[in-house]
């Protein structure tokens, strides 16, 4: 219940006449498991429920100002989609996406959360470090402490439950931490949801070598479909 005197120390928390011992309390770690082992995805509708997540952004423009913040968002979120794809310079699109939309963590800094989600799972720490050290000092003091917890691998229940989800194929808890996410605030879940969806989408191209049809991979970032793009364009710019 509301105004209920609310005191703790070291030891323990006490709401009203409800306490919470805290040296007896297990202890959560926020870290989401960071592994190079490949991800298969085999369940064609744990592909569908990500699907439904990675357009965006998840607008009904209204006004000259909304239509121009929708378009920009989009070709920004697409703009970095490709450069992870192809190995270009990331910066231009991260500086876009940073601190873009309203509220205290605008939808552009929750589209990077779930992009980081992403790439942490599948191994790429060092792109994470780069996305927050270009977008911490351009948004708010809320979101960069989201985007520094993700570079550190840091993430709440919710994204945990998906990793479990994908790691066991298990559609039903996928579909269920797609509920948990979305349901974050006004459209920052959503929005984070999407960075996350539109990023596995991207690792998830290439085939299975020796996997049974339709098969989908997450494999090291470095997966064949970005080697043959990389090969077909000139000029690359190498981020690492």
């Amino acid at each position: 219940a509301s105004n209920q005197p609310v005191w703790g120390d070291c030891r323990r928390l006490v709401i009203g006449d409800q306490q919470l011992i805290l040296d007896q309390a297990p202890l959560w770690d926020p870290a989401l498991p960071c592994s190079s082992q490949r991800l298969v995805i085999r369940d064609p509708t744990i592909a569908s429920i990500l699907a439904t997540y990675a357009g965006w952004p998840h607008l009904d423009p209204q006004s000259p100002i909304e239509q121009t913040l929708s378009a920009t968002i989009k070709r920004s979120a697409n703009d970095l989609q490709l450069a992870l794809a192809l190995g270009h310079d990331l910066e231009p699109a991260v500086r876009r996406l940073a601190g873009l939309g309203l509220g205290l963590t605008p939808s552009g800094d929750d589209y990077l959360v779930g992009v980081m989600a992403a790439l942490w799972l599948a191994g790429q720490r060092d792109i994470n470090l780069r996305i927050e050290r270009i977008a911490k000092p351009r948004t708010t003091a809320l979101s960069a402490a989201f985007l520094h917890a993700a570079a550190c691998g840091d993430f709440a229940e919710p994204w945990h439950n998906l990793a479990r989800g994908l790691a066991s194929q298990d559609p039903v808890r996928v579909a269920q931490a797609g509920r948990d996410l979305t349901s974050v605030g006004a459209y920052s879940g959503y929005d984070a949801l999407a960075g996350f969806a539109a990023t596995i989408s991207g690792l998830a191209a290439t085939p299975a070598a020796n996997g049974p049809a339709g098969d989908a991979i997450l494999p090291e970032f470095d997966f064949l479909l970005v080697k043959r793009a990389r090969q077909k364009t000139p000029g690359r710019h190498n981020p690492d």
